[in-house]
């Protein structure tokens, strides 16, 4: 890595629930809310993590949430589909 790269952010899983919180409750009339919400329901896990990311890019808050969901996503991408699940009540997908 260069010298002048900046090291990828760890994970905030607390802050990333926060944040989908916003977008798929609190956030009403978000852009992106509709495709987050069926993203969560489709049972595709590949199908539904992209529509996911889709959705929280059109309605993310700003580039300190992008990166924290960005990193999250990396790291565990269907945990981060399980936490997001559990925001709207829904149990996670075996």
């Amino acid at each position: 890595m260069p010298d002048d790269a900046c090291p990828e952010p760890a994970p905030d899983w607390a802050r990333v629930e926060g944040d989908l919180r916003w977008c798929l409750i609190e956030g009403r009339g978000a852009d992106g809310r509709d495709v987050m919400f069926e993203a969560l329901q489709m049972k595709d896990g590949a199908r539904a993590r992209a529509a996911l990311h889709n959705g929280f890019m059109m309605c993310r808050r700003d580039e300190d949430s992008t990166a924290n969901f960005l990193a999250c996503e990396r790291s565990d991408p269907a945990r981060l589909r399980i936490v997001a699940r559990g925001v709207i009540g829904l149990p996670p997908l075996l």
